[in-house]
């Protein structure tokens, strides 16, 4: 790749470094799931229309809260959070990447939203995006998604 034989020369490494590459493309690839990704899965997700609904958001968020001991700031519908899409997203940064991660494909994979195109485009994103590649389940022939 070019980029690696640009980067294997200190010189141009730093005029990279300094000039062409943008800072957030310095921090390393596994610093978890960016919250432009994350807004937009709460957003189709918890959409009005055809999303999820509030109580719907606030079970599965709170399962994964008590499964792996995290405080949630909205744990309880109605939501102290001005819509189920905020609240849903703020509920989301309170994981860490690995868990937002799977408690994304948990939400995407509700019945209720299998027939949803936007819902399945953010889980084919999250699901074969390069940097979460890493976080994928281990699954034998024929299951998973």
């Amino acid at each position: 790749m070019l980029t690696n034989r640009l980067l294997s020369n200190p010189k141009l490494n730093r005029f990279f470094n300094n000039t062409v590459r943008p800072q957030h493309t310095l921090l390393p690839m596994n610093d978890g799931i960016t919250i432009s990704v994350l807004s937009r899965a709460a957003d189709v997700i918890a959409e009005t229309n055809n999303g999820l609904s509030g109580p719907k958001v606030v079970s599965y968020c709170n399962t994964f809260a008590v499964d792996h001991d995290i405080r949630i700031p909205h744990a309880a519908y109605p939501f102290q959070a001005g819509n189920k899409r905020t609240a849903l997203l703020e509920n989301l940064r309170a994981f860490p990447p690995q868990l937002q991660y799977s408690l994304l494909m948990e939400l995407c994979a509700d019945w209720s939203l299998r027939d949803n195109q936007e819902v399945q485009a953010i889980r084919q994103l999250i699901r074969f995006f390069p940097r979460f590649s890493g976080w994928l389940p281990v699954v034998g022939p024929g299951e998973g998604c």
